[in-house]
């Protein structure tokens, strides 16, 4: 019996590990939100995982002894949670960092926390929309029916949300259940009521055009909630990094082709251009199809951002810092005029 379990263990191995895998000590820790994949090979990543930056991981083995490309490690609370990812995500070192272990919840879930991150810093989703192209979606929505020229998200990028990542670290502290029953677009206007300073709500106001539908309520439950710090900074910290992004040259890029149909390649180049070389690829492209006609108009931008964010944060930085990821599905889309 044992030595038909030897026999089982090797068959399995041959199939998850490469044949010239060498097995390896030490500790892997993550440098950026890079993806932690099943099988490198073939691109397979179960749940989407990412490794954290500032986390430590134990090392299993290296993909080949000489010039690897890959590390295998343990994840704890994925399954599997053997993964394989890129060596140049991070370093390796011998001894383990001073960190706690995430443990899943009863759930099933792992609560990332801030272990081996210092104050502050974490990986997000920065997800500015193109108002006026989310409109012609949805044009029902109260903030969509006055939209005209004169306002400032006809030619601006507007606030969507700041999403603390890896994706479902969502309803973090605070959150009850009635709470989250009422976080449906129909019943926003019955969650807690943001409170921050008059002259931060008046800015907000202005950059998200989606508090007519009572949409930071929403933000902060879902998201806000799971950021490092109060209320108040979370909405000032976000809309510091939108003040850079409606001040860089992207936006010039944008009003430059109201009406015009452009390609997401067209865009990353826009974004390179804005905030140098390579920056385009940590930006997604989101389009939809207009409720009243055929066109696929641009939505939404979702931008990766890796670092410490303060009121002082350079944007570009933070997304140099970000993890690349795909463009998305468009092969081109309308940049949207105001107006219904």
């Amino acid at each position: 019996m044992k030595f038909v379990s030897i026999l089982s263990a090797l068959a399995i191995a041959s199939v998850s590990s490469p044949a010239a895998a060498v097995p390896i000590d030490g500790f892997f820790i993550a440098q950026q939100a890079c993806p932690a994949f099943q099988s490198f090979r073939n691109q397979t990543n179960p749940g989407g995982i990412l490794v954290e930056p500032g986390r430590a991981y134990e090392l299993v083995e290296i993909n080949r002894p000489d010039g690897p490309s890959h590390y295998r490690m343990i994840i704890p609370g994925v399954a599997p949670q053997e993964r394989w990812v890129a060596v140049g995500c991070g370093v390796r070192t011998v001894e383990a960092p001073d960190q706690p272990t995430p443990t899943p919840d009863d759930d099933g879930n792992v609560d990332v926390g801030d272990a081996g991150l210092p104050a502050g810093s974490d990986i997000y989703m920065l997800a500015a929309s193109w108002q006026p192209g989310f409109c012609e979606t949805q044009p029902d929505k109260v903030e969509c029916l006055n939209q005209g020229e004169d306002r400032f998200d006809a030619s601006h990028f507007a606030l969507h949300g700041l999403w603390p990542q890896p994706q479902g670290r969502e309803y973090c502290v605070g959150v009850t259940p009635e709470m989250k029953a009422n976080d449906k677009p129909a019943t926003w206007r019955l969650l807690p009521a943001v409170v921050i300073p008059a002259e931060l709500m008046d800015r907000l106001k202005v950059v998200m055009p989606g508090t007519a539908s009572f949409l930071e309520r929403h933000e902060w439950l879902v998201h806000g909630t799971c950021y490092k710090e109060p209320m108040e900074s979370y909405f000032a910290e976000t809309l510091a990094l939108m003040e850079d992004l409606n001040a860089s040259s992207l936006v010039g890029f944008m009003v430059d082709n109201i009406d015009n149909s452009v390609t997401p390649a067209q865009i990353r180049a826009a974004v390179d251009a804005a905030f140098g070389p390579g920056a385009g690829d940590r930006v997604e492209i989101n389009c939809k199809k207009e409720q009243a006609g055929n066109r696929m108009v641009l939505t939404e931008l979702q931008i990766s951002l890796a670092g410490v964010i303060t009121p002082d944060s350079d944007l570009g930085s933070l997304i140099h810092d970000g993890a690349s990821q795909g463009a998305g599905n468009c092969p081109s889309v309308i940049i949207d005029r105001a107006g219904l």
